[in-house]
């Protein structure tokens, strides 16, 4: 048989077709590796345990592929172990306050699991008035290329309290204004964390920009996996309440073509796979 094209013999190489009478000494391209359409983001509130950190690393290696792993009251001395089996490209911010048992420092930790690593940065949130100067949080970022883009996934921690209110309120708004620059260049953005409040409590509203008073420039993990714009999700500390987050820049994910889940804990669950209070929650988000 006669080669009439090259595109014949290349369109065959790419879907991987044999066909007969083409076979010989002519070379077939390899086909090219499929661009990314999702994104795995992993959040936890490890309550200064090191088992809370072993169960994410368990999490992460139960499926292959880049991700962000977000995480709280993580200890200094567990920083050994994330590089160990995370790797090195994370950022952690160290709060002014606080210590863990051992006497390390505590702060907040965001992780790129991936490739194509660029920086890393933290920051404090500002002091709101009426904060204890022992609940000084604020966000850890990383930053990297993914999907042909630049990412920025950063963790945070707000105020806990049910006095805090007007505090969270503060510390969601200038959120809300940094998230703004960062996405100003087109960068899509990953913002996860304990935010010690229910998707339906006004400090939120500066988060979620999607939904019932919605203020803000992102859409949460349960948004994304359902498609409906209920400010909702399943729960995260205990069996009840919502206080966990994963949220995507809604100029960089799409809204319900995601997936959400959590991992009982071992407090007060039969089937826990953490000993921290929270639970595990992930899922994923499409990339727009």
């Amino acid at each position: 048989m006669q080669l009439r094209t090259r595109p014949i013999l290349a369109a065959l190489a790419t879907v991987g077709v044999a066909a007969a009478g083409l076979v010989g000494t002519t070379a077939t391209a390899p086909s090219a590796e499929a661009a990314p359409v999702q994104i795995r983001v992993v959040q936890h509130n490890l309550a200064k345990l090191p088992g809370a950190l072993d169960a994410v690393i368990a999490k992460k290696n139960a499926t292959s592929g880049p991700e962000v792993i977000t995480m709280q009251e993580v200890c200094g001395s567990m920083r050994s172990r994330i590089e160990s089996k995370l790797g090195k490209n994370y950022s952690w911010h160290v709060r002014r306050h606080g210590h863990c048992a051992d006497g390390s420092n505590i702060g907040e930790v965001a992780v790129w699991t991936g490739g194509d690593f660029v920086s890393k940065n933290v920051r404090d949130l500002t002091a709101q008035p009426g904060q204890p100067s022992d609940q000084t949080y604020g966000i850890a970022c990383v930053v990297f290329t993914y999907g042909g883009k630049k990412n920025k996934a950063c963790s945070t921690h707000l105020a806990a309290g049910d006095n805090m209110a007007a505090v969270r309120e503060g510390q969601t708004a200038e959120l809300n204004g940094l998230s703004a620059g960062w996405m100003a260049d087109g960068t899509r953005v990953i913002l996860a964390g304990d935010f010690n409040t229910e998707p339906d409590k006004a400090a939120m509203s500066s988060i979620y920009g999607i939904g019932s008073g919605a203020a803000g420039r992102f859409l949460e993990l349960h948004q994304a996996a359902t498609g409906q714009s209920f400010r909702g999700g399943k729960p995260t500390l205990w069996q009840t309440r919502k206080i966990d987050y994963i949220f995507g820049s809604t100029t960089g994910f799409v809204f319900g073509q995601g997936s959400e889940s959590t991992c009982n804990s071992t407090k007060r669950d039969a089937n826990g796979c953490t000993p921290s209070n929270h639970r595990i929650l992930w899922g994923t988000l499409r990339l727009a």
